[in-house]
């Protein structure tokens, strides 16, 4: 959306060719802290709330752009949606990955990708057509504050969406992972759930963080229902050390190929 507004920064704000570098660049820097930031709270809180802080972030910057009194609320603004730019960029693709089947993945995940590009396609169309229809003084507020549309229905889509069954798995809520297998549609005896409660048929493997390592583990080695991958490499430890699993839990789980190591 900057790029239709320098011009009018400069005028409303007086800034100088570097404070007006620096004014553009603001969001940048915040989407360098969104992006490192944001993988603790996302397995933390879950992905889910990290993508309602993202659309909330979103959503504050947009307004606070557009009524920005003075260049330093204006800087804060920007510094807040690059905040959550950055974190978009990693929780979205993660929440993707998550929670699609295998063999929908990569188009989903291609998919977060291509919205990226279509929406900067899109802001360089808003900008010429509030430019069209708004005189120089107050076009640049529009430029902003337009972006708190698509902040608001993200953030009110977000209402429909439901946690991912690998984080549910990894905080031990098997139960709530094995209700939202049903509403993806996916046959229970092929989710990621009931594998990783089979790992726990492990000898040396009590608790549930321990049987979902050990079931990204054994998916490098062996065949298993497309949808199983956990979104998660297996630690070179889990490589390494393959385990001797009890008879039949791959059975109750329903994998299929050559029986694991």
């Amino acid at each position: 959306m900057i790029s239709g507004t320098t011009a009018s920064l400069e005028e409303v704000y007086g800034l100088s060719s570097t404070s007006l570098g620096f004014t553009v660049a603001i969001a940048l820097i915040g989407t360098i802290v969104g992006s490192i930031t944001a993988s603790r709270p996302a397995d933390r809180f879950g992905r889910r709330p990290a993508l309602v802080i993202t659309a909330a972030l979103y959503l504050v910057s947009a307004i606070g752009s557009a009524l920005a009194p003075t260049w330093v609320l204006f800087l804060i603004a920007r510094f807040v949606g690059g905040i959550g730019v950055g974190a978009a960029s990693v929780v979205s693709p993660m929440f993707t990955a998550e929670i699609s089947p295998a063999e929908h993945r990569r188009r989903l995940v291609a998919l977060v990708q291509f919205n990226i590009v279509l929406g900067i396609l899109l802001a360089f169309a808003s900008n010429y057509v509030l430019a069209q229809v708004f005189s120089d003084n107050v076009a640049w507020r529009w430029m902003f504050g337009v972006e708190a549309v698509p902040a608001a229905a993200f953030l009110l889509l977000l209402g429909t969406v439901r946690e991912t069954p690998r984080w549910l798995l990894e905080e031990g809520r098997t139960d709530a992972a094995r209700d939202i297998l049903h509403t993806l549609g996916l046959p229970l005896r092929d989710g990621v759930a009931d594998l990783a409660i089979a790992f726990m048929s492990f000898q040396d493997v009590d608790d549930l963080h321990g049987a979902v390592r050990g079931a990204a583990a054994w998916l490098g080695r062996s065949r298993a229902p497309a949808v199983l991958h956990l979104g998660a490499v297996p630690p070179a430890s889990a490589r390494a050390r393959p385990r001797r699993v009890r008879s039949g839990c791959f059975d109750r789980c329903g994998a299929m190929g050559r029986g694991a190591p």
